[in-house]
């Protein structure tokens, strides 16, 4: 059965996202249109500087509790729960048709609440001379209410059979709203404290917003510490930056959110793949000048235009690939130079040499 590092991203995707795929049924948010994931904000301030600036804060509470697990062996009932996360989606309606159930129990055995649910099967091939499920087993998550106050048992439960159980500790653990600074070698700070008065082994994960929460990825995941550094170019600059951390002790969870915040600009990046560094081009011998860009904010920008420049014959054209004839160029060595600009006005060049001779 795969390890958790895999599942535990996966499920964050899910968590932060949405119920999709989980077999599980979505119950109507409260408050009707509310999207999962965002918080309230302020407008940020802003720097010359290049660091993070921020101004206001989120006070949003989890509205759910996102059990997670994989389901692997040759029967189905080996069961490797992950630490469950506090997210912000409504608890999963119960499915009729589901094959398995999350059940949570009180200190009396009684039975809570139990949501039904379907797990996602695995598209891996079996195990090499064997007939079984795959190995890499079934990932599942079913979102639970967040109040386990009157809770004392998780469980995974199957034609009538306990697969899995954890137990409640007694406190949930806390998280402080992250804090951004501007760290070494083009990266971002992310620190936070967390705490738990049960003394439980705490992990973190670690998600960010370049949308002012309308959508999450997960950068950082399985932290034991309280401080993560993520690399600049990895992050849109803008004006609705969020990082959000989450905190669990296996089973209780808890998340907060950074104030919102604005990061500069990141350049693009401009790669030349023709001509080859070093090529040597001859006599009417068509020279193909082509190059990719791409930028952080404006994502893999194929076909975009490209200002082509020589040291020798100055400006030789603006295009995403240019054609130019060898005899059409002075003989010897050329430093070939691309330019290419994003829409922030950002900036980024890349160079080759070229040798031009007569024959």
């Amino acid at each position: 059965m795969r390890t958790a590092v895999g599942l535990i991203v996966a499920g964050i995707a899910l968590a932060a996202c949405g119920p999709a795929g989980t077999g599980a049924r979505p119950e109507p948010p409260p408050g009707g249109t509310k999207r999962a994931g965002t918080d309230p904000t302020q407008t940020p301030a802003t720097t010359a500087s290049g660091s993070p600036t921020a101004r206001g804060g989120s006070t949003t509470q989890p509205r759910g509790l996102a059990v997670r697990g994989i389901i692997g062996g040759p029967d189905g009932t080996a069961v490797e729960l992950a630490p469950a996360l506090a997210v912000d989606l409504a608890p999963h309606a119960d499915d009729p048709d589901g094959t398995h159930a999350i059940v949570l129990v009180d200190g009396t055995g009684a039975v809570v609440r139990s949501t039904a649910f379907t797990p996602v099967r695995s598209s891996a091939e079996p195990a090499e001379g064997t007939t079984g499920p795959a190995t890499s087993g079934s990932p599942f998550l079913v979102v639970v209410p967040p109040d386990l106050s009157s809770v004392a048992e998780v469980r995974l439960e199957a034609a009538g059979k306990v697969l899995a159980t954890r137990r409640i500790s007694s406190s949930p653990p806390a998280v402080g709203a992250p804090a951004l600074s501007e760290g070494d070698a083009g990266s971002l700070g992310v620190t936070w404290t967390s705490s738990d008065p049960d003394r439980d082994p705490l992990t973190h994960w670690v998600l960010v917003s370049a949308d002012g929460g309308a959508s999450w990825e997960s950068v950082a995941a399985d932290l034991t510490g309280r401080s993560v550094s993520v690399s600049r170019s990895t992050l849109p600059g803008g004006t609705e930056l969020l990082v959000r951390v989450v905190v669990s002790d296996g089973l209780r969870s808890a998340f907060a959110t950074s104030p919102l915040s604005a990061l500069p600009n990141n350049p693009p990046t401009v790669a030349i793949s023709a001509p080859a560094d070093g090529q040597r081009a001859t006599g009417d011998q068509t020279v193909v000048l082509r190059a990719t860009v791409v930028d952080p904010e404006d994502g893999s920008r194929d076909g975009t235009p490209v200002e082509w420049s020589s040291d020798v014959d100055g400006h030789l054209g603006t295009a995403a690939e240019l054609l130019r004839r060898a005899d059409h160029l002075s003989e010897g060595m050329h430093t070939i130079t691309a330019t290419a600009r994003d829409s922030a006005g950002g900036v980024a060049i890349d160079q080759v040499t070229l040798h031009v001779g007569r024959s």
